[in-house]
Formats: structure tokens, C-alpha cells, sequence
């Protein structure tokens, strides 16, 4: 569920020095992205050449370093790699894949990989990110997958394609982490409490995200706010400990650490001590320190002294009168795939199914201001459709009308019951 969103941006108020270290950060950990090759031929670290030359008249950001380098036992050889204004170098090499039948299907076919590593910069962790995949892609970019190994998401070879087609590369901050979902239910969407928690934000100089006692039935859109506010704190920093902070419109949220938290947790609430005690055994990482809880702003309970997850802006964003702010990057990435697809909206609209589109309406060309419409017309080039919401000036059963490279999303319509707008 994407929703109306802020004209501009509001900056988190509190991103003095002292913010990293209030939150107990871990040291910065190398952050690695693995491209997987196919054929029988061990990829030639020579085609780097062609990336580090730069392309026509565009300088290179990259550079070869003649440092020494002993790299690991498996590699086949071994190069470091200079990136503009990043002090790290970029540790790039070459391994065979020895047991490709244990590889997910998306890499069945992979025979080689080639890494990347090295220590994103907190300040611009994307921009790093994306120059490091850029950096493999360029020299190999008939890739079978690409493997984010902090995270352990896959891209296809599809979507590396498509991501590559535009050119700054078109991926958000969300390809820097990933939710997981928890609870007692082997299913966590039926379940009476879910566990959410972010993994890929401390590579990148911020705490990681949770919200705690999650209904199972809202987790789709509880897991989106989660997904919304860790892009923001990766584009704008993070807040200090209870400073509350807008997050979108009719949308506001503090963080809180995990041990200030920990003590309203219900006795049988998964996320809990023993909880993470045992967790944290199976995937050997700590789930105590430089944690952030996602609460509402207002505390409750019978004494309000009680901050619980943020039940007022999930109910808010089910009907309506909540909106998500997002980032630039993810706009853009959205409006590139729902761009892509556009043919299938089309196809169903003309075929009598009712169908929704998001539109970014700002004024002053500000993009980011998006607001969903129930599709009354649309065309190869323009859609129009009534508002399913207030804002950009307009009332919700207002007309609109706009260019189809406005568009920033769309989907099949559902009811309010259903989770979809309003």
C-alpha cells in the first residue's frame, strides 16, 4: 500500500554527533555484493578495463590501486579498485562456484562469482552501494543473479537488467535491507503478535529497525511504515532516542532503544529476552545492541507511561487519512517499474477489472506528492481517474488527469476490508 505523500521533506530534528553513539552502533562491517557468472570460461579480470576507462567522454569513478593485497585461499585473483570520494578501496575477485546445484534458481545456471566489498560511507550508503554493483556490472553485464550478501537478497538477471536500463542504476534504499517477520503462528500474518525486524541497516551507520507486538492481520501495512521510515533515516540520519519525528503526513513516530522498551513487553511476547537469547545462537549476531523500536509518538496504557507499536498511523494509512513520505529513489524506481508494466493496467482496465494508479501531483516539480485515483480512462499516454484521497489542494472524488510518466504505481482495486485504499 503506497499512499499521498509529503510535498517536501521535513529534516529529522535531532542529527547532532551525539545520535550514533546513543544508540550503541557496532563498529561498521564490510558490506559485499556478489555477481554470478555462467559459462565454462573463468571471467578475465581484464574486462574491468572497460568500466575503469569510463565510457565515451565521462570520466571513471573508479580507479586501480597498485597495493598489495592477499586475498582469500579461494580467490583466482585479487584487485583493488579506487572509487571517488570514498576512502575505502574496493576489494573486487573472482571464485569458482564449487556445488552450483545448492545455488537458488535465480543463479542455477552461475558457474563463477565475482565480489565486491567494501565499507559503505554512512553518509551516502546508496550511492556506494550502487557504485559497487555498477562497478561489476559494467565489466560483466550478462550476469545470470546478483547476491546482496549482508542481506542475503537476490536480484535475478531480469531485474539486474532492468535496474541497469536507467541510468543513475534505479535502486532505492530498501535494496540495503531486508524485514523478517516472527512469531509463534508458523504463519506470521495469522498470528496474535509479530516480531518485525530490519537486517542491513548497521553496515550502513544507523540502528536497526523492530516493531513489537504487531496484529498478524495488519502486517502487510505495518511492515511497509517500517520499510518507509528505514528509508527516510538512511536518506536523512537517525534521530536520537524518543524525539518524536514526522514520517509523512498525519504521520508521527519516535524510536526507542531496546532495552528502554524491553521492560513493557508482555511475559510471552516474541521478541523478548529469552526470546532473542535463542536467536541470537542460530544466526550468531547480537539482537540487543544498536536497536531501534518503532513506537507511536503518545505513550498509553492506564497510567500513560506505556509506548506501544504505532497502532494510530497503521489504522491511519488503512484509511486514508495517513500518508508515508518516501524518498527519491524510491519514487523513481516505482514509477520506472510501473512504467514498465503499464500495458498490463491496460489489458485489465479494457477487460472491466477495476483498477487504481498512483500519481505524483506536485506542484513546483515536486514528485513526491502522491495521491491514488480509481482509473476512470486511460491510454498509452495519460490516465484519469477520481481521488481516492484529500490532498495536492484537490478533495478525495475529485477528477484528475495525468501523463503516464507521472504514474508511480498501480494495482488491482480492493476494498477497504480487503487492505487497499479507501
Amino acid at each position: 500500500m503506497s499512499s499521498e505523500q509529503s510535498n517536501s521533506d521535513f529534516p529529522l530534528p535531532v542529527f547532532g554527533e551525539s545520535s550514533d553513539g546513543v544508540w550503541g552502533l557496532p563498529e561498521p562491517v564490510p558490506s559485499t555484493i556478489l555477481l554470478a557468472l555462467p559459462g565454462d570460461v573463468m571471467p578475465a579480470h581484464d574486462l574491468l578495463q572497460a568500466v575503469l576507462s569510463g565510457v565515451g567522454d565521462q570520466e571513471s569513478k573508479f580507479v586501480e590501486l597498485d597495493v598489495p593485497l592477499n586475498g582469500p585461499p579461494f580467490a583466482l585473483w585479487v584487485k583493488a579498485i579506487g572509487l571517488a570520494e570514498h576512502p575505502v578501496p574496493l576489494i573486487v575477485w573472482c571464485e569458482k562456484i564449487e556445488n552450483h546445484r545448492g545455488l537458488p534458481e535465480v543463479a542455477a545456471e552461475a558457474r563463477w562469482m565475482v565480489g565486491v566489498q567494501t565499507v559503505l560511507d554512512p553518509e551516502r550508503p546508496l550511492e556506494v552501494w550502487s557504485d559497487m554493483a555498477s562497478l561489476l556490472h559494467g565489466a560483466w553485464p550478462e550476469s545470470t543473479a546478483m547476491l546482496d550478501e549482508e542481506t542475503e537478497q537476490w536480484f535475478s538477471g531480469s531485474e539486474v537488467a532492468f535496474r541497469f536500463a536507467s541510468d543513475p542504476p534505479s535502486f532505492d534504499e530498501h535494496a540495503l535491507f531486508r524485514i523478517h517477520a516472527a512469531a509463534t503462528h508458523e504463519r506470521p500474518e495469522e498470528g496474535s503478535s509479530v516480531w518485525l525486524r530490519t537486517q542491513g541497516l548497521h553496515r550502513c551507520g544507523r540502528p536497526e529497525l523492530e516493531m513489537l507486538e504487531v496484529p498478524g492481520d495488519l502486517l502487510p501495512v505495518a511492515a511497509e511504515l517500517l520499510e518507509s521510515v528505514g528509508g527516510l533515516i538512511l536518506m536523512k540520519g537517525i534521530p536520537d532516542p524518543d524525539v518524536v519525528f514526522p514520517a509523512g503526513m498525519g504521520v508521527a513516530l519516535r524510536l526507542r532503544t531496546w532495552q528502554d522498551q524491553a521492560a513493557s513487553l508482555s511475559p510471552g511476547s516474541i521478541g523478548n529476552n529469552e526470546h532473542r537469547s535463542s536467536l541470537e545462537e542460530s544466526i550468531g549476531g547480537d539482537l540487543t545492541r544498536g536497536r531501534a523500536v518503532l513506537c507511536g509518538h503518545e505513550p498509553r496504557g492506564r497510567f500513560g507511561s506505556i509506548y506501544t507499536w504505532p497502532s494510530d498511523v497503521v489504522e491511519g494509512l488503512i484509511s486514508g487519512s495517513c500518508a508515508l513520505e518516501r524518498t527519491p529513489a524510491w519514487s523513481l524506481v516505482r514509477s520506472l517499474q510501473a512504467r514498465q508494466t503499464w500495458s498490463q493496467l491496460l489489458e485489465a482496465h479494457a477487460s472491466g477489472h477495476s483498477m487504481i494508479a498512483c500519481l505524483a501531483l506536485g506542484e513546483d516539480g515536486d514528485d513526491r506528492l502522491h495521491t491514488w485515483i480509481h482509473v476512470q480512462q486511460a491510454s498509452a499516454y495519460e490516465v484519469t481517474g477520481t481521488l481516492l484521497q484529500d490532498g495536492a489542494g484537490r478533495r478525495r472524488g475529485d477528477s484528475a488527469t495525468c501523463l503516464v510518466a507521472q504514474v508511480i504505481d498501480w494495482a488491482f482495486e480492493q476494498s477497504p476490508e480487503d487492505g487497499g485504499p479507501a
